[in-house]
């Protein structure tokens, strides 16, 4: 069971990188910029173009870790935070120790990788296509890791 003193140091940890994470966003050098209507030179623009990709694409790995750092200090607040949103079982004190926001244990994070690689995401059904040649385990038809997958649990 974590304690007390292991819930303080994660919540610290969080709202320290929260904060660096915001501060970051904010700062002028994250802020994209528009091509330079000047460049006619194919290379500049090709340059302009692969730096505003990896811009976004940066930015939008930190709107989704402070997803995650929000999503964990929720969870702390409303009493739910070391417990599994899959399984309801304990999380190891341990893995909070490494990985503060996360929300489920390894057993139920290895099902869920387990469920997203043996299937392929089909567009017009917004659901999973089984893929014939994965083994299938009871496991993998438990409609809690399915819906943790798709985002359907309504109690988070």
């Amino acid at each position: 069971m974590i304690t007390e003193k292991q819930l303080r140091q994660a919540r610290k940890s969080l709202e320290k990188e929260r904060k660096q994470l915001l501060a970051r966003a904010q700062s002028p050098s994250s802020v994209l910029n528009p091509a330079d209507e000047r460049d006619t030179d194919e290379a500049d623009i090709i340059v302009n173009i692969q730096t505003r990709a990896q811009e976004l694409w940066a930015k939008d790995g930190w709107q989704q870790r402070l997803y995650e750092i929000d999503h964990a200090l929720q969870r702390m607040d409303e009493g739910g935070y070391g417990q599994c949103e899959i399984c309801g079982e304990e999380i190891d004190p341990d893995r909070l120790l490494i990985l503060p926001e996360t929300t489920v244990c390894v057993r139920c994070r290895e099902r869920v990788e387990k469920r997203m690689y043996a299937s392929d995401w089909d567009e017009e059904t917004a659901d999973f296509v089984e893929d014939e040649d994965a083994e299938t385990t009871e496991d993998d038809d438990d409609d809690d890791v399915e819906d943790f997958v798709l985002g359907d649990d309504d109690d988070r």
